[in-house]
């Protein structure tokens, strides 16, 4: 099973709603599993079953792992090879993973590191407190 780490240094209750938001955000539905574990989905698996690639739906896993210093990580498994489309609907399935990986990452980036609000624009301070969005090491 394909499963991708992001290091997204946040507490875990924060990156819980931050993940809810950004996966809300761009249309998917969340259902929670377990208190730190759930699927999003989005798209009908029924026309996908009948209409196969033409008809997408698309559903990913995840898992929210803290560590002992206040950070967490976020795991997206795929959960699907999509070969109920076929060949096609395998490749789809692939590049929609690769998508979803490089979305989740790049909305952690906009994360203000003050109040977690999630910016929408490509800016380096915060629209809701101000605050600076550029990390300093």
């Amino acid at each position: 099973m394909k499963y991708t780490d992001i290091l997204v240094g946040k507490r875990i209750e924060d990156t819980k709603r931050i993940v809810q938001q950004i996966f809300e955000q761009n249309g998917f539905k969340v259902e929670w599993k377990e208190l730190y574990s759930g699927k999003a989905a989005r798209g009908s698996k029924g026309m996908n079953i009948a209409f196969g690639a033409f008809a997408q739906h698309y559903a990913i896993d995840f898992q929210i792992i803290p560590s002992s210093d206040e950070t967490t990580a976020i795991r997206l498994i795929k959960s699907s090879s999509g070969w109920w489309g076929g060949a096609v609907g395998a490749h789809k399935t692939e590049k929609q993973y690769e998508k979803i990986v490089e979305m989740v990452s790049n909305q952690f980036e906009k994360v203000c590191p003050e109040c977690t609000h999630i910016n929408r624009a490509d800016s380096s301070f915060c629209e809701k407190c101000g605050s600076s969005l550029l990390v300093v090491s």
